[in-house]
């Protein structure tokens, strides 16, 4: 009776220090979604509604209609000016769009690209010499990317509130994040590059905290909070930028959150095949870019990326072919992200384009994905046989804020040479 007791005992004891250890684990992972109180960034005017009311509605959508016109006409009209004269007309273009929406915070992803465009500039007049080398086509590429960004947004917050759909601010707190990063690596100054960084990090968690579902994110949120703390925002020396940033870079990959992705639908040839005999019939240009956006989602190779916008018929005239070149340019990711693409196929699509702004996006942001020196002189390299003076100079630019890329692929002598004989 004794010993059974015992063993009752040691088995209670047992039960209570697991119990015990259930309680403490509970504890903690309460502690974990506890989410801390996060102020918006005072250099943001951006609200945190999710939906829209129909009054609202019916207020923003001339605004997001006449802004996306407005901001396409920009990017045209500043093509001739001179560098420094782009730089002034985008911002004065930039406020006048998001003054149009003042004094209410225009609740649409749109605004928020472009107004936090106009902040991203005011950190490199704010951190770099306004003579410095390379400043303003820093500039150049902060404030054509918000429009660009901007303009890409405009379908989503369309369907937004034609749908009276909830806004995703993670999602696009995540893609800004990748965006304002993928800028950063053109920024040459180290003290701006912190700033870059240290914002990018405080408007992800900004977006995390506002979205719906915030609770979610909580171990992310946290560990952002508790990160800036650490991040001074006074002036820091060269060396103690570098030294943060590899911090804050090292604090983002411990984050573990990624933009949801839809899955890949199961690819038919069939379908493909259908859809591009289908293309060879159309009697009008817009069923024929139809087909060509429904076939990219069946596209699994370059080839196919390709036969998606040709024109599959006879003497095609010149709207037609821009039309679906036009396509190729929307879904450009499907090409660039592709495993089988080579630069010879990113080349191609470049060759194609009417517009030399949508060249040097299309080099930009393949850019990363170049292995060799080799392939880098591949892909810089102009799309035509007389290049106009623009294009001469936005892809001088473009080569000159990717040179250190350039220089890390260990080119040759000759390669070298070769880079800099074009310019």
């Amino acid at each position: 009776m004794k010993t059974k007791n015992i063993k009752m005992n040691k088995a209670m004891a047992v039960l209570a220090v697991i119990a015990t250890i259930s309680f403490s684990q509970m504890t903690m992972a309460q502690e974990e979604i506890s989410l801390p109180v996060i102020t918006k960034p005072a250099i943001l005017e951006e609200g945190t509604q999710r939906e829209l009311s129909a009054s609202q509605v019916a207020e923003l959508l001339p605004w997001a209609k006449d802004s996306k016109i407005f901001l396409s006409d920009l990017l045209d009209n500043v093509q001739t000016l001179a560098p420094s004269d782009k730089v002034d007309h985008l911002v004065e273009g930039i406020k006048s769009v998001v003054g149009e929406s003042a004094p209410k915070n225009s609740e649409l992803l749109m605004r928020y690209a472009l107004n936090r465009g106009l902040v991203i500039n005011d950190i490199l007049i704010r951190e770099v010499e306004a003579n410095s080398v390379g400043m303003v086509d820093v500039q150049l590429r902060v404030l054509k990317a918000s429009i660009l960004m901007a303009i890409k947004y405009y379908d989503q917050d369309m369907e937004m509130m034609s749908k009276k759909a909830k806004t995703s601010f993670a999602a696009f707190g995540l893609d800004y994040y990748d965006f304002l990063s993928e800028l950063n690596k053109s920024v040459f100054d180290a003290s701006a590059q912190y700033s870059f960084q240290r914002t990018a990090l405080e408007f992800l968690q900004w977006d995390l905290y506002r979205d719906l579902n915030n609770t979610v994110y909580a171990n992310q949120i946290v560990k952002i909070n508790n990160g800036l703390k650490t991040f001074p925002t006074k002036k820091l020396t060269d060396s103690q930028s570098i030294a943060l940033i590899r911090q804050m870079k090292s604090l983002a990959k411990q984050l573990k959150v990624t933009k949801e992705i839809p899955a890949t639908p199961a690819k038919s040839p069939q379908e493909f095949e259908a859809l591009m005999a289908k293309k060879m019939l159309v009697s009008s240009i817009d069923e024929g870019v139809m087909y060509a956006v429904k076939a990219m989602e069946l596209v699994s190779t370059p080839t196919e990326f390709f036969r998606a916008i040709s024109p599959e018929i006879t003497n095609p005239n010149a709207n037609y072919t821009n039309a679906l070149a036009a396509v190729g340019y929307n879904s450009r990711n499907v090409l660039l992200k592709n495993s089988m693409t080579r630069v010879a196929d990113v080349h191609k699509l470049a060759s194609i384009q009417d517009s030399v702004d949508n060249i040097i996006v299309i080099t930009r942001e393949y850019t990363s994905s170049v292995r060799t020196a080799a392939e880098f002189l591949a892909l810089y390299s102009y799309t035509v046989s007389n290049p106009s003076s623009y294009y001469k100079s936005e892809l001088k630019q473009l080569t000159m804020a990717n040179m250190s890329y350039f220089m890390g692929l260990n080119p040759t002598t000759e390669e070298r040479n070769t880079l800099l004989g074009r310019f």
